[in-house]
């Protein structure tokens, strides 16, 4: 089944200050870009996809769950690779999947962690413990644990920073392989270069508004000319 979000003029606001305005759009299975200064609001919009963050009003629907009355269901279909691993450091990559196998009630989690190890190249690193891991291994843990209960959306904030150009090189590809997978995909990043690489749709965010929403590919000048123009 392909995964279907729809957001429905998302606001969000601090006292006197709007940081969000009103975002809505409709969405199925594509490799989607926010893309925006900082403050555009890029970051708060992924929150609120996670569920993280209540909006100050409007709400969003994943597979027609409501994101206000459904919270728990909707938690249990989105996969989150953020800024920070959400790994445990004193536990061992193994104990990790597992951990996050038991929190999403997967039934099949060794199976499933022996086939996301097999994936990502790190069935000789499950043993080891986190600290020993460099930022790139610890990004494909990551990807392991976003997705070892096959969720239909996943949010990416800011994936590439701190990775070398081969770990880049290799979340590019994959994130190109799943562009015609039933999977919905949102990344923010500040590298246009990499978001011409693999994504199919872009959003450009300026002072919390929707500035454009380019529904189609753009190689490296299109969108770097789109983005001198929208993201002011």
């Amino acid at each position: 089944m392909e995964p279907r979000l729809q957001l429905h003029k998302l606001t969000k606001e601090y006292q006197d200050q709007r940081v969000l305005r009103k975002v809505s759009g409709s969405f199925d299975n594509q490799v989607v870009a926010l893309l925006g200064p900082n403050g555009a609001g890029k970051s708060t919009l992924l929150k609120m996809l996670s569920t993280q963050m209540r909006p100050s009003s409007g709400h969003f629907t994943l597979d027609q769950q409501h994101s206000l009355t459904e919270r728990e269901a909707i938690r249990n279909k989105i996969g989150m690779i953020g800024h920070h691993s959400f790994l445990y450091r004193m536990l061992h990559v193994r104990e990790n999947l597992r951990f996050y196998g038991q929190m999403y009630n997967v039934s099949d989690t060794e199976e499933k962690i022996a086939a996301l190890a097999k994936q990502f190249d790190i069935e000789d690193r499950l043993d080891m413990p986190l600290g020993q891991l460099s930022r790139g291994l610890l990004q494909r843990v990551s990807l392991a644990r976003a997705l070892l209960h096959e969720p239909s959306l996943l949010l990416f904030d800011e994936p590439f920073t701190g990775l070398d150009t081969h770990s880049a090189e290799q979340l590019i590809e994959l994130l190109v392989s799943w562009q015609e997978t039933p999977r919905l995909i949102f990344l923010t990043t500040h590298d246009l270069h990499h978001a011409a690489h693999c994504c199919q749709r872009f959003l450009f965010l300026s002072r919390g508004k929707l500035a454009k929403d380019v529904p189609h590919s753009m190689d490296i000048t299109e969108l770097r000319e789109a983005y001198r123009e929208f993201c002011r």
